[in-house]
């Protein structure tokens, strides 16, 4: 009896000591008191040192009460966990909560500390920071961040929100102190994953308005650590003592929406720079006022050193020394500046680095609009104590537009100017346009522009109906998909400028004839209906005419005739001479009326291939990680990562491939499983990793997690690491057993042994060239009848086919990319972004002049088919 109390009691004591509850904590400056138990409103605690010296659970909510003032440190202790974070809020009616932390130089002299926890959000505060002199008081910070736990620590969901934080330090010029801070020290590797700075206002602070810093993250260490998933957006950053913004040790970061003004009172420094990242977007932002003493670092945005595919683009410079910056020393690599605007820079627009540094690789600068104002002259790459030469740049589709004459060039080496607009300025390159590009309304940009209204803002830099831009640019691949405004690119070729025009075409004459049927089979036999006739034209008492006239020199009039109201196909066509062809029907009326219609005729494969080895592109592939990421899904990642490591970094990958297409199973004599890796650990050749069997094959790219994934079955076959050579897997029993099955090969990716740098990164679905991507591999004997996936083309239909305004498809749930080629074969427009958009309401193409086109349908292997269009 006994033992049966004492196993109840210890159940009791599991169930207890497993579960946690959320409190909230109220303070009140006024009305609390510490030896209360601060659990509601009326019973608030009193004071900043109660609150550093708690130490809060997860799903915890500690509300400070409006309009009072705290006076000291507030050190926030405890974490909390994924779905369950605590918050740090205001409560009642009035004015934010005031935390005064009077320039105090103990316990790590922040207003509010963040000391090496997690799962945080910080709402509503107002914060200062200072002892009331003007002179540097120390290192002091409004918020700061500090991760240095020893054995390292990956710090989630740490989240500051709309709060005022002003008056921190003094006229202070350093980097290293500010208003919010977020750093990751220590002997062992830290980092941030999942941070956003959002919707505060930061003003009148020494040193940084928002920063980050890390020792772990340096671009060029093998065993960088770099902080992930940071947001900084809807910010507004005012007057500080040196850059307003920067950020840095970080991958894929995104700085959006944010005004910068007024940066760098007390020492140069550009409004915003990004060092030691890799794939930031700085965009949508708008930065001014950067003018001081000091001959350099006076621009808006800078794509400084040590980055990698860095992207400044949609934003908006106004009023600043110079625009934009773009450091020359090494590593800097692959600077896109695109889609920008640009008001009355003063000194410059293009401010590089040292002219004694020529180490950065290739950087493109393209359809960006730079106006300056009469009464402004200045030498668009510097001159005099700012000169600094351009180096290694495209120059193509910008305008630089010029109220008066007088602006200079500077130096340049090794830069390329094409299709540009240079108004008042002497032209450089090629295909270059000098009249005014007739902007709707330049000069009238203005100050703190609204972004909440976008895109309807800055709509004086468009371009008008008749400008000498429209339709005059390079078509420049890789290009985002949209303009500054988010028009779609391209509306029939590139313009010049950040806007991409948007115009109606007129309509032809309509003609009387419809096309039914635009698909022959190979070898054709009998004839085939592919038009019928109609009375459209609206003098149905003529009578008419017909002429055919080939498409190309393989087809003539004699391969189709007219029975009655219909046109049928008599040719036989052979699919490997080609796959599709045009014929125009000329209509000529009684009264000298002529109309052309031109149909595209596909002729589509009959023959099964057999005896070859043949690619089946992944369904769906996504990466699982345990611990803290255990509910995450990953299945929009670029790349697969499997590692096998401490709670929170271990990852395996699932890949889903149909071998439906697979027509007999018994001839199949080797199936592999084929990825391209793109890096991974220094241990990966002393890494084994197994393919193993998946039956259940209904996960989900997107729904896919660790928590969720499905069992894993038996090791079909063990490959050693590599980070640079094709890996490959046999799986042909299964490919097997799935093919006389249900279709569906579902693959686990899994690695021993265990280590920090016992890992494969490997190149995913998602990435946007088609030859990197997993692909199973299938070879047979000659009698084995396949569908050739190589050679099926998508069997796309495009309707209606002669089209006037919008053109809609079918059958292109696997098209990746549409390219719209002119009839000489240049390509004018492609799409890539809003492609489900696409698919569901078909694409706009009001901007294509009247003619030929060719739209080629790319899917997701990369096989691609050709389609003519008329556009009338």
């Amino acid at each position: 009896m006994k033992k049966k109390n004492y196993l109840l009691l210890f159940c009791l004591t599991l169930l207890i000591s497993g579960t946690s509850w959320a409190t909230d904590y109220y303070v009140d400056a006024t009305s609390g008191n510490d030896a209360n138990s601060g659990t509601d409103a009326a019973n608030a605690w009193q004071t900043l040192s109660k609150v550093s010296a708690f130490t809060f659970s997860p799903g915890d909510k500690l509300y400070f009460k409006a309009g009072e003032i705290w006076n000291g440190q507030v050190a926030l202790s405890g974490s909390g966990t994924a779905g369950n974070p605590i918050v740090l809020d205001m409560y009642g009616a009035g004015n934010k909560p005031i935390l005064n932390g009077g320039g105090l130089l103990t316990n790590t002299a922040a207003t509010v500390l963040l000391h090496n926890v997690e799962y945080w959000e910080v709402n509503n505060l107002e914060i200062t920071n200072t002892n009331g002199t003007t002179g540097y008081q120390g290192d002091l910070w409004g918020i700061l961040g500090v991760l240095d736990l020893a054995g390292g620590m990956e710090a989630n969901h740490i989240y500051i929100r709309d709060c005022y934080i002003h008056d921190v330090n003094g006229d202070v010029a350093t980097k290293d102190t500010g208003g919010i801070y977020m750093t990751a020290f220590g002997t062992d590797q830290t980092r941030y994953n999942d941070l956003k700075i959002e919707d505060n206002v930061i003003e009148n602070v020494g040193g940084l308005g928002i920063a980050n810093q890390s020792t772990h993250a340096s671009i060029s260490s093998g065993t960088r650590y770099p902080s992930l998933n940071i947001v900084i957006r809807g910010n507004r950053i005012n007057n500080t003592g040196r850059n307003n913004m920067i950020i840095r040790a970080s991958d894929d970061a995104i700085v959006e929406h944010n005004t910068l003004a007024n940066s760098s009172r007390y020492d140069t420094g550009h409004s915003v720079f990004c060092f030691n990242t890799d794939g930031v977007k700085i965009q949508y932002n708008e930065a001014y006022g950067n003018k001081g003493t000091g001959d350099k670092d006076r621009g808006g945005y800078d794509a400084d050193y040590n980055c990698k595919n860095t992207k400044i683009q949609y934003n908006y410079s106004h009023d600043n020394y110079w625009g934009f910056a773009i450091m020359k020393k090494g590593v800097n690599e692959n600077v896109v500046i695109r889609y920008n605007i640009s008001e009355n820079d003063e000194k410059a627009i293009y401010f590089y680095g040292f002219n004694w540094l020529e180490e950065m690789t290739r950087a493109s600068v393209y359809n960006n609009t730079h106006y300056v104002k009469s009464g402004i002259q200045l030498a668009v790459f510097g001159s005099g104590a700012i000169g600094r030469t351009a180096f290694n740049t495209d120059f193509y589709n910008n305008i630089f537009y010029f109220e008066d004459a007088g602006s200079t060039w500077g130096s340049s080496n090794n830069v390329n100017f094409e299709n540009n607009c240079f108004y008042n300025i002497a032209p450089l390159g090629t295909d270059y346009i000098t009249s005014n590009p007739l902007l709707v309304n330049p000069g009238t940009g203005g100050q703190d522009i609204d972004w909440a209204n976008y895109p309807n803002v800055l709509t004086g830099y468009k371009l008008q109906p008749t400008s000498p831009c429209v339709d005059a640019g390079k078509i420049i691949n890789d290009n985002g998909g949209q303009d500054f405004w988010g028009e779609t690119l391209y509306y029939g070729l590139p313009d010049i400028g950040a806007g991409e025009h948007p115009y109606t075409v007129v309509n032809n004459d309509p003609t009387d004839i419809q096309l039914s049927n635009n698909s022959l089979q190979e070898n054709n036999t009998t004839p085939t209906l592919i038009g019928d006739f109609s009375t459209t034209d609206a003098d149905a008492t003529d009578t008419h005419t017909y002429e055919f006239t080939s498409g190309n020199g393989d087809v003539d009039n004699s391969s189709f005739s007219i029975t009655g109201n219909q046109l049928f196909a008599t040719q036989v066509f052979d699919y490997e001479l080609q796959n599709s062809f045009s014929i125009r029907v000329r209509t000529l009326d009684n009264n000298g009326g002529i109309f052309d219609k031109i149909f595209i005729i596909n002729v589509t494969d009959e023959v099964n291939e057999s005896g070859s080895a043949i690619k089946i592109p992944v369904l769906a592939d996504a990466l699982v990680r345990d611990g803290s990421h255990d509910d995450n899904n990953y299945g929009t990642e670029d790349e697969l990562q499997v590692k096998v490591a401490s709670s929170g970094f271990t990852r395996e990958a699932y890949l889903k491939f149909d071998v439906s297409s697979l027509v007999t199973a018994g001839n199949i004599t080797d199936a592999k499983l084929v990825l391209e890796p793109s890096g991974g650990g220094t241990a990966a050749s002393a890494t084994q990793f197994q393919a193993k069997i998946v039956a259940d094959d209904s996960w989900t790219e997107t729904g896919i997690t660790w928590n969720n994934k499905p069992a894993q079955g038996s090791v079909m076959d063990t490959q050693t690491g590599s980070t640079s050579a094709t890996m490959e897997w046999d799986v042909k029993t299964q490919v097997i057993s799935e093919v006389s099955g249900d279709g569906i090969i579902s693959i686990a990716l899994t690695s021993t042994p265990s280590g920090s740098q016992n890992f494969v990164k490997y190149h995913s679905k998602e990435q946007s060239n088609f030859e990197l991507r997993p692909v199973l591999v299938v070879t047979a004997d000659g009698n084995l009848s396949v569908d050739d996936v190589n050679k099926k083309k998508p069997d796309v239909i495009v309707y209606p086919n002669p089209v006037t305004n919008r053109v809609y498809f079918q059958n292109i749930s696997e098209v990746e990319r549409i390219e719209i080629m002119d009839i000489s074969g240049k390509q004018i427009q492609s799409a890539t972004s809003n492609m489900q958009t696409i698919k569901n309401s078909g694409l706009d193409i009001k901007r294509l002049t009247s003619g030929f086109y060719f739209f080629k349908f790319i899917d997701q292997s990369g096989n691609s088919v050709s389609k003519k269009v008329i556009v009338e």
